[in-house]
């Protein structure tokens, strides 16, 4: 199964339950509103974590979905997630589609699309270590997972636009299938990346998958390079038939 197949098989679970759905609307409306009525269970530097609830997925099996929503309402706005910017939520979901295509065997190593963006990226960058093709479970310079170890990805990723604002949904604990502790990382960039061995958090300024495709850091009239193809894989998580509406 794709990364985006788990997407649409938890959309079309949660469409079937208008209680959840309403749950996440009244969380968007209190984390905007500050009013205290919903309280997170969790928060990082910049994203505040609510839980839903249970959902069944199929008979007998059931996950934990959480809400990840920006600190600040400023920051939440849908067409800033979904825009092609360095910065956009975009590439967060595409880092997490390419660790779930190595870690299920759809892909054996990560490369750079072009000699061009390799040489360029090791020139500018001070992590100039990277190879032109690399092993995601090797010590290439980010987070490791060896290949096998499906469920250290949470089970989905999907994008909510709540009237003009943007959450992430994405599985909870405890996990659908346990992990087999193969997740790490080495401190490059990446101090808060794993828990319960599971690689929960691909922030765009703290994922080096994410920094590699970008090409290091951008002066906002600089073309974003595309190295590893990581925003667009991204992409199609914001498309209508993939994301919740509410």
């Amino acid at each position: 199964m794709l990364y985006i197949e788990r997407t649409l098989h938890v959309k079309t679970a949660l469409l079937e339950r208008p209680d959840l759905q309403e749950t996440i609307r009244a969380i968007f409306a209190s984390h905007i509103t500050n009013d205290g009525a919903c309280t997170p269970i969790g928060e990082g530097s910049s994203r505040k974590v609510y839980k839903i609830g249970w959902c069944e997925i199929a008979a007998g099996a059931e996950i934990v979905l959480l809400l990840k929503l920006k600190k600040r309402p400023s920051g939440m706005k849908y067409s800033h997630a979904a825009e092609r910017s360095q910065y956009s939520e975009l590439s967060e979901f595409g880092a997490f589609e390419m660790y779930y295509d190595f870690t299920a065997g759809h892909i054996s190593a990560v490369s750079f699309r072009t000699k061009a963006g390799f040489e360029r990226y090791r020139a500018a960058s001070v992590i100039n270590w990277v190879k032109f093709t690399f092993s995601l479970s090797e010590n290439w310079g980010g987070t490791r997972v060896a290949q096998g170890d499906m469920d250290a990805i949470p089970y989905f990723m999907m994008a909510v636009r709540y009237q003009h604002l943007f959450g992430q949904l994405t599985e909870g604990e405890p996990p659908l299938i346990v992990p087999k502790h193969t997740a790490s990382y080495t401190g490059t960039m990446e101090d808060h990346t794993i828990e319960g061995g599971r690689i929960i958090d691909l922030d765009p300024t703290e994922c080096l998958l994410i920094d590699i495709d970008r090409g290091g850091y951008l002066g906002w009239n600089e073309r974003y390079p595309s190295n590893l193809g990581v925003r667009h894989r991204g992409q199609k998580y914001f498309s209508p038939a993939h994301r919740l509406d509410l």
